[in-house]
C-alpha cells in the first residue's frame, strides 16, 4: 500500500501491512495523518494485491480516496459578541471571502433552518443565535488546527425570503485554501442528496 497525500497533509502508517493474506481474512491499516498547512482534495491509497483467476495470477491496483478532509481538523469556536464577530468579519479582505448561491436539498429545505443548524453542528461549525442581525441568517465560526497555527474560519448562511431552497453562503478564513475547501466540503453537504 502507498499513500499520496496531497500538499499540507502529512500521513505515516503506524503499523506494517502483512506481505499477504488467508482467504477471507482481514487486517487494520492505521494511518496517522497530521494537517500542516490546509489542504484541498483528500489523499489517495493505493492498494496492491494479486488474485488467482482461473489458474492465472492478477494484480489488482485499486486507487482509494480516503476520507481526510480538512474538516477532520476543524474545532467549533465560541464567538458570541457581535461586535467582535463583526470586527473579525470585515478583517478579513476580498481573497479572503468565497461566496456562492446554493439550491440546498429538499430534506434540508423542508426542515428549515434548524435542520441546516444540526447539520452545521455535525460539520463542528458552531452556530452563533443573534450575532447576524437577520434571524433568518445562520453565523457560525470554527478553527482549523494545523501543525503551524490555528486557522479561524467564519461561515454565513443568509437565507432567500422567497425561496426556502436558496441560501447564499460566504465562507471567509485568513488562508485562500483553508477558505476553498471549507466553502467545497459545506456546499457539498448542504446541496449533495
Amino acid at each position: 500500500a502507498s499513500v499520496a497525500p496531497p500538499p499540507g497533509l502529512v500521513m505515516h502508517p503506524s503499523n506494517p501491512l502483512p506481505p499477504g493474506l488467508a482467504p477471507k481474512q482481514q487486517v487494520q491499516y492505521i494511518l496517522d495523518a497530521s494537517c500542516q498547512t490546509p489542504f484541498l482534495k483528500p489523499p489517495l491509497l493505493t492498494l496492491s494485491y494479486s488474485i488467482r483467476v482461473d489458474g492465472q495470477t492478477v494484480q489488482v491496483k485499486p486507487l482509494l480516496q480516503l476520507p481526510v478532509l480538512t474538516l477532520k481538523f476543524l474545532h467549533p469556536k465560541q464567538i458570541s459578541d457581535p461586535n467582535e464577530f463583526f470586527t473579525r468579519w470585515r478583517s478579513l479582505g476580498p481573497g479572503m471571502k468565497l461566496q456562492e448561491v446554493i439550491q440546498v436539498k429538499p430534506a434540508l429545505a423542508n426542515a428549515g433552518l434548524p435542520g441546516v443548524t444540526a447539520l452545521f453542528n455535525s460539520l463542528k461549525l458552531n452556530v452563533v443565535p443573534g450575532l447576524d442581525p437577520n434571524p433568518n441568517n445562520l453565523v457560525t465560526s470554527a478553527t482549523i488546527a494545523t501543525e503551524m497555527e490555528e486557522l479561524l474560519c467564519i461561515v454565513r448562511l443568509e437565507s432567500d425570503a422567497n425561496n426556502t431552497s436558496q441560501f447564499r453562503i460566504t465562507v471567509a478564513c485568513n488562508n485562500q485554501i483553508a477558505c476553498a475547501s471549507l466553502k467545497n466540503i459545506i456546499v457539498h453537504h448542504l446541496v449533495e442528496t
